[in-house]
């Protein structure tokens, strides 16, 4: 017997691993990430979905009439590059629609270089299903990166062996090139919750709160998208040409054309983002 909740989860987990599946027919699939009827009724999911549309596109345009991009945590991260041309983004997003609206584009990683320090877990991304589904860190783990690819691995000599060996384990599994990272981004909903206990299921709270702004989690471990290993980054601070777009972990929507008419337009963005 299992639970409402724990169904919810489950069909997340399916729509998780068809959401880049081509479809071939013309039906419409919805990626629902309400876990239960207090996220339904909640304003997570009330907020207006054409808001989230508009808000999402928004940073996508930021982002994309942007050169250079620089990523900071208070752990240590910093990571820099430049922004690929805007027809690298033609088909980057995935192939169903998705309720409530969490995340813009991913931000390919192949001109990314510096360190990204990972604290707790390594999760997966739900794109496949696999056991052990995350690792546990016993300490900060720094992964030095050079144009979008995994050079070292800085830590414990425990984390580090476990680091390798759960890289090895999946990308044998999936016949994956284990340095490489695919992309990157941070959640764009306020809204977004984890109210169980996170060490009971890492995975779970990974792919719930990704989408709060005070997360940035990296696809890694794979060259398409979306990789099958995530990194979590709590609180980053995300700079498009010296300007910050998030601030520790707060979007700074009032600051870009592109974004401050939306709070204008839409009330509920307003109160979303109080």
């Amino acid at each position: 017997i299992i639970s409402n909740y724990d169904c919810t989860i489950f069909f997340a987990r399916i729509g998780d691993q068809n959401r880049f599946e081509t479809l071939k027919n013309k039906s419409r699939r919805v990626m629902s990430y309400a876990r239960s009827a207090k996220d339904l009724g909640s304003l997570f999911s009330r907020v207006n979905h054409q808001a989230m549309i508009e808000l999402k596109d928004g940073i996508n345009t930021i982002f994309l009439n942007s050169k250079s991009v620089e990523v900071f945590c208070s752990n240590g991260t910093y990571i820099s590059g430049k922004m690929l041309k805007p027809k690298f983004y033609k088909n980057s997003d995935v192939k169903v629609l998705r309720f409530p609206m969490l995340v813009p584009m991913p931000i390919i990683a192949s001109s990314f270089s510096g360190k990204v320090c990972i604290s707790k877990y390594l999760t997966s991304t739900g794109s496949q299903a696999y056991q052990p589904n995350s690792l546990k860190l016993t300490g900060l783990l720094t992964a030095i990166i050079s144009k979008g690819r995994i050079t070292n691995v800085i830590g414990t000599e425990n984390d580090v062996t476990n680091f390798k060996k759960h890289y090895n384990f999946v990308s044998k599994k999936f016949g994956l090139d284990k340095d490489n990272i695919h992309s990157w981004h941070a959640g764009i909903h306020p809204a977004t919750k984890y109210e169980k206990i996170i060490g009971a299921d890492p995975d779970q709270w990974a792919n719930t709160i990704f989408g709060n702004p005070h997360y940035l989690h990296f696809h890694t471990c794979g060259s398409l998208p979306p990789g099958e290993i995530c990194w979590m980054v709590k609180d980053p601070t995300i700079k498009v040409d010296n300007k910050a777009l998030w601030n520790s972990g707060v979007l700074m929507l009032k600051y870009f054309d592109a974004t401050k008419n939306l709070l204008k337009k839409w009330s509920e963005l307003n109160q979303l983002f109080k």
